[in-house]
């Protein structure tokens, strides 16, 4: 994504993940209103102009499935197992160089849109673009998050999860806090009961 002066921006998706709390199945294939969870969050970050780096691991094949059709560039972390930190590092290789952000995106936040997005990514430009972008709802923080090449650059083999209480609490000088409008950026679906409770809002 790229304004005729703003940042251009990449848009990474994590979607490499065991998704063991949702049991015997994958929750990125599960359907939400007809459209696999992780298909509906490549979409939105199409939508948005972005251009898209999923990467992959767990159950590669039926993911890809359900990315088919979409402008993406799809990213293989033989890693996946060793967690999210992994699957950033191979995203964030991939994508390499050329973008002046990146936008972190998790793909089980299925009341996530395009707005939404959208909404973050204008907060960036409008801030301190060498700060990361963290959105926060109620007091509780979430994702996406939007890196700047700057962080992007440092990061090499760091074992670190941008969101975690630690690294902002450490790093306060280094967040832009996101206020959202609304719980979609603190929303997710991790285990059966949080699908259940989606499926009946």
């Amino acid at each position: 994504m790229s304004g005729e002066f703003g940042p251009k921006i990449a848009g990474l998706l994590l979607a490499a993940g065991l998704s063991k709390r949702m049991g015997a199945v994958n929750k990125l294939t599960l359907k939400i209103g007809g459209v696999e969870m992780v298909r509906r969050a490549a979409r939105n970050l199409v939508d948005c102009g972005l251009d898209v780096f999923v990467v992959l691991g767990h159950e590669r094949d039926d993911v890809t499935a359900a990315l088919s059709g979409l402008d993406v560039t799809l990213v293989d972390n033989p890693d996946y197992r060793e967690g999210q930190p992994s699957s950033m590092r191979a995203g964030l290789k991939a994508a390499g160089g050329d973008y002046d952000a990146v936008l972190v995106a998790l793909a089980d936040q299925p009341l996530l849109d395009a707005r939404d997005l959208t909404g973050l990514l204008a907060a960036y430009e409008g801030s301190d673009e060498a700060k990361i972008m963290i959105p926060f709802y109620g007091g509780e923080r979430g994702n996406p998050i939007v890196l700047p090449r700057t962080i992007v650059e440092e990061i090499g083999g760091w074992p670190v999860n941008f969101g975690c209480r630690k690294f902002i609490e450490r790093n306060p000088d280094r967040i832009a806090v996101y206020q959202a409008p609304n719980d979609h950026f603190t929303r997710d679906i991790d285990t059966p009961e949080a699908l259940a409770a989606l499926e009946h809002a």
